[in-house]
C-alpha cells in the first residue's frame, strides 16, 4: 500500500505540472498570437497533449478516490451488503471496459510508429500511450478498490459495537 500511495502523490505532481504547462502555454500562445499577431505552431498541440495526459491521469486519482461521477439513487436504496457486492461488481465491469479499451487501441499505436504530429513533431505513440497507461494504473487502483470494498465493515454495524468497530 505504501507504494501505491507514492504513486499516487506521483501522479498528483505530473498532473500538476501538466496542468501548469498546458496553462502557461495556452496563455502564451494567445499573448502572442493578439499582440504579436503570431502563433507557436506547437503551442495547441502541446496543450492538447497535455489535456489527454491529464485525462487518464486525473481518471487514476478519482479511482483511488472513489470520485467518479455516479448516479447512485437506487444504489443507495440497497442493504449494505448487496451494495457492496454490486460496487464490487461495477468495478469488475470497469475494469473489462478498460482491458478491451485497451487492446483495441495496440493496432492504433503499432500502426502509428512512424508518424509524427505536425507541429511538434513528436511520434503519435506519446499521445496514444496514455490510453493503456491510464488505464493500467486505473486497473491496479480499481483492484485496489475492490480489496477495500470487500474488507469494508457495515458503518451501522461499527456503530452499534461498544468500541466503534475499531479494534
Amino acid at each position: 500500500m505504501k507504494f501505491l500511495d507514492l504513486l499516487i502523490k506521483a501522479i498528483e505532481k505530473v498532473c500538476t505540472g501538466l496542468l501548469v504547462l498546458m496553462t502557461v502555454v495556452s496563455f502564451a500562445q494567445v499573448v502572442n498570437r493578439y499582440i504579436f499577431s503570431k502563433g507557436f505552431p506547437w503551442a495547441e498541440e502541446m496543450a492538447l497533449y497535455c489535456m489527454i495526459w491529464l485525462i487518464f491521469l486525473g481518471a487514476t486519482l478519482c479511482v483511488r478516490r472513489d470520485r467518479h461521477t455516479r448516479i447512485d439513487f437506487l444504489l443507495l436504496l440497497l442493504p449494505y451488503k448487496i451494495r457492496k457486492y454490486v460496487e464490487v461488481f461495477n468495478y469488475l465491469v470497469c475494469i473489462a471496459f478498460l482491458c478491451c479499451l485497451t487492446y483495441f487501441m495496440q493496432p492504433l499505436i503499432r500502426g502509428s510508429m512512424m508518424a509524427k504530429s505536425i507541429g511538434m513533431r513528436v511520434p503519435l505513440n506519446v499521445l496514444y500511450f496514455s490510453v493503456p497507461v491510464g488505464s493500467f494504473l486505473m486497473v491496479i487502483y480499481m483492484f485496489l478498490m475492490i480489496y477495500l470494498k470487500i474488507r469494508e465493515t457495515d458503518p451501522a454495524l461499527a456503530q452499534q459495537e461498544p468500541n466503534g468497530g475499531n479494534q
